[in-house]
């Protein structure tokens, strides 16, 4: 087994353990259920509210407002209410010419306002990826339907 799986050869006792596992009438590989503790009704309430009064609104964000843990509030909007947070910009990584000149007009305005910036101004930029950003605490996101077709634009 060492010679097919190198360093992730399960150890002997770990082999002797699933074996008796299927000894005893085991048929699959995969986590069986697990009871874990019951979400409160209240809480989904809470967390569908919240995201419908505001579909931007971070986990964290959600959890200040509800008083739900952080991770509750995380698997009722991934589980429970089948959510997944999708993004307001998408930049695509085929551009067209005019969407190359467009960046490339854009950068130049870009530099100019870098240019006149101070030192301490400056402090403010993060940069990641060879991209450049103004550091502000928009919503970047917005909760939905994994239902939701693929050709919606969120603005």
């Amino acid at each position: 087994m060492e010679l097919v799986y190198g360093t992730y050869t399960p150890s002997r006792s770990t082999i002797a353990f699933w074996a008796s596992r299927f000894r005893a009438g085991r048929t699959s590989l995969e986590d069986e259920e697990r009871t874990g503790r019951p979400v409160d009704q209240g809480s989904v309430e809470a967390v569908r509210d919240c995201t419908n009064e505001e579909r931007g609104f971070s986990v964290q964000e959600i959890s200040k407002i509800t008083t739900v843990p952080v991770a509750s509030v995380h698997g009722i909007l991934t589980e429970r209410l089948e959510l997944k947070k999708f993004m307001r910009r998408w930049v695509p990584h085929r551009l067209t010419n005019e969407q190359k000149s467009q960046r490339a007009t854009l950068s130049r305005e870009l530099l100019k306002c870098l240019e006149s910036m101070t030192r301490t101004q400056l402090g403010h930029i993060i940069t990641g990826d060879e991209s450049w950003f103004r550091l502000s605490y928009d919503r970047s996101g917005v909760w939905a339907s994994l239902r939701t077709p693929n050709n919606l634009c969120f603005v």
